[in-house]
């Protein structure tokens, strides 16, 4: 019995921590990404800012065509 057929391997404990560095890595960069953007997304501030958005929506072909 050697190589990595048995779960007693040092290389299956490396292996398993890999994992979990590559998973806790994701976690840490998703929660520091959603407190990046509610920070800078401050809703009184954008509505200072920025106009309100037209009504009607739509893409610009929609709004281009009836013109031209």
């Amino acid at each position: 019995m050697g190589g990595l057929t048995s779960l007693a391997d040092p290389v299956w404990l490396l292996g398993v921590l890999v994992v979990l560095a590559i998973v806790a890595g994701y976690v840490y960069n998703e929660t520091r990404r959603s407190k990046r953007t509610l920070k800078f997304a401050n809703m009184p501030v954008l509505d200072s800012v920025a106009p309100p958005a037209a009504t009607g929506g739509g893409t610009c072909r929609s709004r281009c065509s009836a013109s031209g």
